[in-house]
């Protein structure tokens, strides 16, 4: 008998007679006798075809005239009526009218007639008048139908999530859904305004009538059904719906849980434990209320080492990985279970020469434990490849796994794109910035500076020789080579070759041509085209720059058969820098200074000329005149900050200030771009730029005006701004706010300039908190920032992970002991937390302290060895008779507690 909703049971029982019951029964008279069950176009095993019979066989459906069913075509609203009306077994008037005017002559009338008198909310119109019976129904108006005829109850336990179901209809779809009686047309896709087809819509009522052919929907409950121990400290469990557990869902008898991960699938978890489980013995396991006896026993069959293993080259603690018969065991458990174990390594994977640098331990070639040096040196770019054999005996029986690769990098530094780099060239005696992207055969070149994208954030990463962080790499040795163990390239001959820079897992590529060439001078750039000079007792001066550069466009040395001189058209009214110009910049552009004097007034030419006096390239038009008094300032932010820069704001005050502390633009920050260097020109009445002013000599500061305290840094300069020659450096406090700093002139009082400053705290500092799963304690331990931060050891200061800062970085963040001098906090017993930028892995005096980390306690828990207050790094001992609370907190760098995690303790 077809399935009948509440509704449709209580219609029968109340108003049609036992005939209509009858008829209800049986398949409708006049389809059944002659009704067709297999069509050429629905095949054995075709995912409908159990469901189309189920219809045709009642009478609902139909093949087509030429014998076939056409399961893709689409049906209509009123062709739905019909089918859901003939298989729920409703009386059928042939004279009976629709409710809605457009069904009034349409062949459907009677079916939706018959829906509407015998059902409650199984159909709908769009409107009261307006059925729409020709119009295509959709996924989700056929999923309303078949949930009110039927009456069907959501599931709430089953796992369904199809990601477009979020129309009107969502409800009736989640229904059909939780009860396995539709399914997505892909995986997470339901469809709800597709149209439903011939063979969809029998699946549709098959199933709901017949639960036995639903689909299976999996469970949002979890289910446990075997926990097994994959090695010593690792447990699997195995169910369904795992996706939510946690620590605190598993307890292990003796043993504490550090760490659950749960498979994609939600079918299995590992269980990561804090002390290895006794061999042979076994140990109680509780998973989510449930227990399991776990016993844990060795057997090797076979051997191998993991493959695709890559290692931090500074880090402590680390071993090679094994496996035993797919199983992930450490050597000592191997050890414990009386085998010997025997680590070989080797430079390459023919295994003949030995490489012993990279184990801890080594004795006759052979390390026992498989435990990592540290640190271990990089000398292929930024990783180093080793061929690792390992050899597991037990009396006779022996066993040796393949030769594997394993590689150690630096894992530390991060970088989310490279946008430019900057590459230093040494030719011929000279250094200096590459501007093309040509070298000249012979040239020797270096990556100097990177400019890195972390987190959103700009970057300069210095670029050091032989640093392990970065790796350089040539398309073409034969035109350019690269030094594996300075990176150093080397043009040794035409051609082109592109070179790629990794850094943090990022990349940046440059084309660079070699050419046979030698560099020469071919044309100069100057830092003006005018200069005015004042006519003054004694003489004035004035200064502008020269830069030579050679035929590829790249700054050049001017010394020898390349060395330029400056003439002027008339020695009467201005002289310049006499002979050869010597002694250029030394910050990678080869600048030269030429000073001018004035000598009377009028204006002048002055050239550049090469050794055989021909001149090169434009003029500089000097102007002199009795105008020198300064009649205004300005003061501009210097936007392009170089190594110079860096020296100046340095040399202002800044001690250790790096590119990346200088900011760029109008707001400095007081915990990343701190300092901002202002530059100053003068000039006269009539426009014309003066001589370079000077503090003390033509101006001084005369209003340091912040909107509140702190905002500044008073110790630095005066009130915060160190006023050098013809530049300011302004260092920020340690409160957001503005700033408005004004100069006067000291023998023009009306001469005076005013900037305004915006400072932030907005820069490096901890926001945010990913802690460790830390269930209750209820035996003897040591709880200290271990078991609450996600670290990795090293050989110095651990590196910490999980957490969010302010302002990202490509360098680690790392927990120092105690708080560094100079350090401002109000907190005690902490520890900091910092972010290692010159890689060296502990602590240096400028580096940005970002938050501190902190333990505290309730009741009567004690700290490591004494009583009272301890760091983070120290902790607290859990002991027989310990009640109480560990409190671990995480500070930011104004001392606002940014999260903290209580473990409860009973023992």
């Amino acid at each position: 008998m077809a399935y009948q909703s509440k509704s449709h049971r209580k219609f029968l029982a109340t108003s049609l007679t036992a005939a209509v019951v009858a008829s209800a029964i049986a398949p409708t008279a006049g389809f059944a006798a002659e009704a067709k069950t297999t069509f050429p176009d629905v095949p054995a095993g075709h995912w409908a075809e159990k469901a189309i019979s189920y219809l045709v066989e009642k009478g609902a459906l139909e093949g087509r005239p030429d014998g076939k069913f056409d399961p893709t075509a689409q049906i209509t609203r009123g062709e739905a009526a019909k089918i859901l009306a003939v298989t729920l077994g409703l009386k059928i008037d042939d004279n009976a009218k629709a409710s809605f005017k457009d069904t009034a002559n349409h062949w459907a009338s009677k079916y939706v007639a018959a829906i509407e008198g015998q059902t409650k909310d199984v159909i709908n119109g769009y409107s009261k008048t307006e059925f729409r019976p020709n119009q295509k129904i959709t996924r989700q108006e056929m999923a309303k139908m078949v949930v009110s005829a039927y009456d069907l109850k959501l599931d709430e336990a089953a796992d369904i999530a199809f990601t477009d179901n979020n129309g009107w209809g969502k409800d009736y779809v989640s229904t059909l859904a939780s009860l396995g009686v539709v399914e997505g047309i892909s995986a997470g896709k339901f469809s709800p305004d597709s149209s439903v087809t011939r063979a969809q819509t029998p699946v549709f009522i098959h199933r709901a009538e017949v639960k036995e052919v639903r689909v299976e929907v999996p469970s949002k409950v979890a289910a446990v059904n075997s926990v097994s121990a994959i090695n010593g400290t690792t447990l699997q469990v195995n169910g369904t719906n795992l996706a939510e557990l946690k620590a605190e869902d598993v307890t292990v008898e003796g043993n504490k849980v550090s760490e659950v991960t749960v498979a994609a699938d939600g079918k299995s978890a590992t269980v990561k434990l804090g002390s290895p489980l006794l061999l042979d013995s076994t140990t109680k396991v509780t998973v989510k209320g449930k227990s399991f006896d776990v016993t844990y026993k060795v057997e090797v069959k076979g051997v191998t080492i993991l493959e695709n293993q890559t290692y931090d080259h500074d880090r402590s603690n680390q071993f090679v990985k094994i496996q035993v018969d797919g199983k992930e065991l450490t050597p000592q458990e191997l050890i414990t279970a009386g085998y010997e174990v025997e680590f070989r390594s080797f430079t390459s994977k023919t295994g003949v020469t030995v490489d012993n640098d990279i184990f801890k331990s080594v004795t006759n070639n052979v390390s026992t434990t498989g435990e990592l040096n540290k640190p271990i040196s990089l000398n292929s770019n930024s990783s180093r490849d080793f061929y690792v054999r390992v050899t597991v005996t037990k009396g006779s029986e022996v066993m040796e796994s393949a030769l594997t690769k394993v590689t150690i990098k630096n894992l530390t530094a991060t970088a989310s794109s490279i946008s430019n780099a900057k590459i230093s060239v040494t030719s011929n005696s000279s250094t200096f910035d590459l501007v093309s992207s040509t070298l000249a055969a012979g040239d020797q070149a270096n990556f100097k500076e990177l400019e890195v994208a972390v987190g959103g954030s700009k970057e300069y990463v210095s670029v050091s020789a032989g640093a392990a962080e970065v790796s350089v790499k040539s398309s073409d040795e034969s035109v350019i080579s690269v030094d594996k163990s300075t990176h150093e390239l080397t043009a040794n001959g035409p051609g082109t070759a592109t070179i790629t820079v990794t850094y943090g897992g990022a990349t940046y590529t440059k084309s660079l041509t070699v050419k046979s060439e030698k560099r020469k001078i071919a044309n100069v750039k100057l830092g003006t085209s005018a200069l005015f000079v004042g006519k003054t007792t004694p003489k004035s001066t004035n200064t502008f720059t020269v830069q030579a550069v050679d035929q590829y466009g790249d700054p050049i040395l001017a010394t020898g058969t390349n060395a330029i001189s400056v003439q002027s058209s008339d020695a009467s009214i201005a002289t310049a820098t006499s002979g050869a110009l010597t002694s250029p910049s030394s910050n990678g552009k080869l600048e030269y200074t030429v000073t001018v004097t004035g000598e009377d007034k009028g204006t002048a030419d002055l050239t550049i000329r090469d050794a055989g006096n021909a001149r090169i390239g434009s003029a500089v038009r000097v102007t002199v005149g009795e105008n020198t008094a300064i009649a205004r300032y300005t003061l501009t932010v210097d936007s392009d900050i170089s190594d110079g820069d860096v020296a100046k704001v340095i040399a202002a005050g800044g001690t250790g200030a790096t590119k990346n502390q200088v900011s760029t633009s109008s707001t400095i920050d007081t915990g990343a771009n701190k300092y901002v260097k202002i530059n100053l020109a003068a000039f006269n009445s009539a426009g014309q730029e003066l001589a370079s002013p000077e503090a003390g000599t033509n101006y001084e500061v005369t209003g340091v005006n912040v909107s509140k305290a702190n905002v500044l840094d008073t110790t630095f300069g005066t009130n915060g701004v160190s006023a050098t020659d013809d530049y300011l450096v302004v260092k920020a406090g340690s409160a957001a706010g503005t700033v408005t700093i004004t100069v006067t002139d000291k023998n023009n009082a009306s001469a005076k300039q005013t900037i305004g400053l915006t400072v932030t705290d907005k820069g490096a500092t901890v926001t945010g908190v990913t802690f460790k799963n830390v269930p209750a304690v209820t035996y003897a331990t040591l709880l200290n920032y271990e078991d609450f931060l996600s670290l990795t050891k090293s050989s110095k200061d651990p590196i910490i992970s999980g957490l969010t800062l302010s302002k990202s970085f490509s360098q680690a963040v790392r927990l120092t002991t105690g708080v560094p001098a100079g350090t401002t906090t109000n907190l005690t017993t902490v520890d900091a937390l910092y972010v290692d930028l010159n890689g060296d892995g502990q602590y240096t005096s400028g580096e940005p302290v970002i938050g501190f980390a902190g333990m505290a306690t309730t009741g009567d828990i004690v700290a490591t060895g004494s009583t009272g207050s301890v760091t983070a790094r120290d902790g607290y001992e859990v002991r027989t008779g310990s009640d109480g609370n560990v409190i671990f907190r995480v500070y930011n760098d104004s001392d606002e507690i940014v999260a903290s995690k209580v473990v409860k303790v009973d023992f």
